[in-house]
């Protein structure tokens, strides 16, 4: 066989291995849907209520399938906005998903159930969103 064959043989061996292992972490993924741009939605119980939020950031991510799983008790923190967002029926508001972090502390202003947060929706756009006894239930 002479070189030039064998190098294009390799290079296509090759391609068949890279398609094969990005195929098997596709597959390979148990943690739920993400979506083509990276972002997974969360759903999250707080008080009595639920919501959805959707993360983008790799850590938030994360963390959030941590605290799914019982290994942490961090609380999402981030901006929200007017409307749903797509994935946060029936509230009239959202998470803005690049803004969201879990974290250990946040201020008291920014702490609420989502009914509240409904209530008082002018309030928690200026403020941010940080319920303190969020806990994710489950991926969406």
């Amino acid at each position: 066989m002479s070189s030039r064959r064998l190098r294009e043989r390799l290079a296509l061996l090759g391609a068949a291995l890279v398609a094969l292992s990005l195929l098997g972490v596709a597959c390979g993924n148990d943690d739920g849907p993400t979506a083509p741009n990276g972002s997974r939605t969360f759903r999250v119980r707080s008080g009595g209520d639920e919501f959805r939020m959707r993360l983008t950031d790799p850590e938030a991510i994360r963390l959030a399938m941590e605290n799914l799983e019982g290994r942490n008790s961090k609380h999402p923190n981030g901006r929200i906005a007017e409307g749903n967002g797509g994935f946060n029926s029936p509230w009239s508001w959202h998470f803005v998903p690049e803004t969201v972090r879990m974290v250990d502390f946040s201020i008291e202003l920014c702490d609420g159930t989502p009914s509240y947060v409904e209530a008082h929706r002018p309030d928690y756009l200026l403020s941010g969103y940080c319920p303190w006894g969020a806990r994710v239930v489950a991926v969406e």
